[in-house]
Formats: structure tokens, C-alpha cells, sequence
């Protein structure tokens, strides 16, 4: 029998893929762009780009199980096996979903292939948008307010290449004792760090 808790972080989890989704915080990944006040971006045009990629970064083939190393996942508490899936949200990207039963969260990985960051940009998600960094790229954490309590979640959509983004969402699953937005973002934050840590190295 399915995970009751499973099911309602998945669910959750779609309706912020509908907006598109994410969010931060200052942790040691993602950084206000360059030039913004780190508030919400909503004067931004919406297919204007945080700032330019210091490279391009293919998605192509690139398994998000695999973005996620056995120390990344420790540092997250990351307990479960993970469930990897297809989104059609964006088009049919991979996704992988990893929960932490002892911390009552799910993070999930998604290489995006047939979507670029003007999708995610201010005028075209639900929830509060602001422009960062991770790593040097461009990225919109995005927040979407109003949530149950112990199911908040965010997202970070980091611009890797034309037509391809790296989706880092980190969510409480039925938390017992919810963490609020600044640690929800700022985790992650941390999670498209250590994502973008691995694609870079590989």
C-alpha cells in the first residue's frame, strides 16, 4: 500500500510543478544575483534571464538519480531508495525523488531538456520569484505561499543550457514540526548546489 505521506508530498509537489516552482535562502549555493535586492522579482521582464552562464551544461541523458551522491545524501538524511519518474509537467523530464523518513521530507532532482529558464521566470510561475545564482548560473528559487502547514516546499530552477534546466525541490512531507520558508529555501538552495556540484564535476 502506498505511503500516505509519499502520496501527499507528490501531490503537493505537482501542484508547485504547475507554477513551476522553487525558492532559497543564503546558504552556501544559492546567491542573490548580482544587482538585485535578494526580494521578490516581480519587475523583471518575463523572459529576461537572471544573468549569463559562465558555460553550458548539457542535460542530455544525464540520469538525476545519479546528481545526487551517498554523501550528498547523507548530508541531507536523504533514508529512502529513489523513485525515479517521469514529469510531464516539463515535458517528459526525468525526475528523482528521494524522502527522508526520520526528517519527514522528500527532495527530488529533474534535468529538464525541452523547457529553458524564460519558462520559469517572474509572469510565469505561481508563488514569490527571485533571481540567484547557483554556482555561477543563473536561477530562479521560486516559493509558493498558502500551503498546508507541514508541506511547504521550494524550489530552485537553475539555467544550464539553451532550452535546459536542473530543478532542485526540496518539500516537508506531513512534518510534525515544520521547518517555515527561510529553512524549506534554504535547503533547497543547498540541494541545486550539490546537484550542480555533481554535473560539473562529472
Amino acid at each position: 500500500m502506498p505511503d500516505r505521506r509519499l502520496v501527499v508530498a507528490a501531490a503537493l509537489a505537482a501542484v508547485a510543478a504547475l507554477g513551476a516552482a522553487g525558492c532559497s535562502g543564503g546558504s552556501s549555493g544559492a546567491q542573490p544575483a548580482p544587482g538585485t535586492s535578494g526580494s521578490e522579482a516581480t519587475s523583471a521582464s518575463p523572459d529576461r534571464k537572471p544573468s549569463d552562464r559562465p558555460r553550458e551544461v548539457k542535460l542530455d541523458g544525464k540520469d538525476p538519480c545519479s546528481l545526487l551522491t551517498d554523501d550528498q545524501k547523507k548530508r541531507f538524511a536523504l533514508d529512502r531508495p529513489p523513485q525515479q519518474s517521469k514529469d510531464s509537467t516539463f515535458r517528459g523530464a526525468s525526475a528523482c525523488t528521494i524522502r527522508s523518513e526520520v526528517e519527514d521530507i522528500s527532495a527530488s532532482v529533474t534535468t529538464i531538456t525541452a523547457m529553458g529558464i524564460e519558462n520559469f521566470g517572474p509572469g510565469q510561475v505561481n508563488g514569490d520569484v527571485r533571481e540567484v545564482q547557483v554556482q555561477g548560473f543563473p536561477a530562479y528559487e521560486i516559493h509558493t505561499p498558502g500551503t498546508p502547514t507541514g508541506y511547504d516546499f521550494c524550489t530552485v530552477n537553475v539555467d544550464v543550457a539553451d532550452g535546459q534546466v536542473l530543478r532542485a525541490h526540496y518539500s516537508e512531507s506531513g512534518a510534525k514540526q515544520p521547518l517555515g520558508k527561510e529553512e524549506i529555501c534554504k535547503r533547497a538552495a543547498q540541494l541545486a548546489d550539490a546537484a550542480m556540484t555533481t554535473l560539473l564535476a562529472g
